[in-house]
């Protein structure tokens, strides 16, 4: 099936890109953030963080804050979230499905 979808429609229909980060971000916007829907083994965190150094985004400047939502979290994200939209720089919130609102 894969072979007969592939000569009659395209390649594109039966083979998937590798993940582009760098274009997934330039698709982005501070008012249109991004939304990583993970399954087991797939972690997204060296991809931001590799896009960020080479933009000179990271912890060590201040301009990178990854927080991983749980009890006792929502606080100290919506304060980060706050600082950087005043200040600028990126949020990486991970288990937003812990948060309660």
């Amino acid at each position: 099936m894969s072979n007969y979808i592939s000569k009659t429609m395209g390649d594109v229909y039966v083979s998937q890109p590798v993940f582009d980060m760098k274009s997934t971000y330039q698709e982005s916007s501070a008012s249109t953030p991004i939304f990583f829907v993970l399954f087991a083994g797939v972690d997204p965190t060296p991809w931001v963080e590799g896009l960020g150094k080479n933009l000179g985004i990271s912890q060590e400047a201040g301009t990178f804050v990854n927080i991983s939502m749980g009890q006792g979290q929502e606080k100290p994200a919506e304060a980060t979230l706050e600082k950087m939209a005043q200040k600028g720089g990126w949020v990486m919130l991970q288990n937003l499905h812990l948060m309660q609102r």
